[in-house]
């Protein structure tokens, strides 16, 4: 059995009422939502946009860290009970975007293997309208 730090914190009364947050709708909505939000608006901007890619593959990068930390949360939250965590549809619909949302910043910060950046490009964007439908609860 190996215990994790938040385990181990998991008795406090702070560590309890950070927990019931995160697995509360209230985190869903107004922060997780949000940070969706502002990718996709993020994602309009580069779509429209003629500026330099490599500043938008940083941005693509720093949100996918975001909702890898917020899968790390929530799975903590469940005491890294991954059946507990992925008992409910939103978290396995999250975790799944995550995963391989993860998969594709890899490729993308890996040498040429013969990806071109169209069909990364694609990839990424199937990724982000995926998340538009998470948000609008569909």
């Amino acid at each position: 059995f190996i215990e994790f730090p938040f385990v181990l914190v998991g008795n406090t009364l702070l560590w309890k009422k950070f927990a019931k947050f995160l697995l509360s709708d209230a985190f869903d909505v107004y922060v997780v939502d949000l940070v969706i939000c502002i990718n996709i608006v993020l994602s309009a901007i580069e779509t429209f946009s003629n500026n330099q890619i490599q500043l938008w593959k940083f941005y693509e990068l720093i949100f996918v860290v975001l909702f890898v930390i917020e899968s790390i949360l929530k799975l903590a939250a469940h005491r890294f009970r991954f059946r507990s965590y992925l008992s409910s549809a939103k978290n396995k619909f999250d975790f799944a975007i995550t995963a391989i949302s993860v998969i594709v910043e890899l490729i993308v910060l890996r040498p040429d293997d013969g990806f071109d950046d169209a069909s990364i490009t694609r990839i990424i964007l199937l990724f982000r309208v995926a998340r538009l439908l998470r948000v609008l609860g569909m």
